[in-house]
């Protein structure tokens, strides 16, 4: 029964660590976000018509991952930090 409390605690421990709160803003965000990247990407033929390796498959995820993160920040620190800020005024 010890190693479930202390296995339980660990597992909390790590996660309610600080360092997944950034990922928890981005996340919902970057969700949204990346099926537009990807329609834009096959909309300006960037996109490849097939994926002829499983290496060029990371490759396009890693791309879109990394642009649907970007646009992601920028869509949190241009309009959903402002908003909830002015939520969190007094009055």
């Amino acid at each position: 029964m010890g190693y479930a409390l202390e296995s339980r605690n660990l597992f909390h421990r790590f996660a309610a660590a600080r360092f997944w709160y950034p990922i928890g803003q981005l996340s919902y965000s970057t969700y949204l976000l990346h099926l537009i990247i990807l329609r834009q990407l096959i909309v300006q033929g960037l996109a490849p018509q097939a994926i002829a390796s499983p290496l060029q498959l990371v490759g396009w995820c890693l791309l879109l991952l990394t642009l649907s993160i970007i646009a992601a920040t920028a869509l949190f620190l241009m309009i959903e930090r402002p908003l909830m800020n002015l939520g969190a005024r007094p009055e």
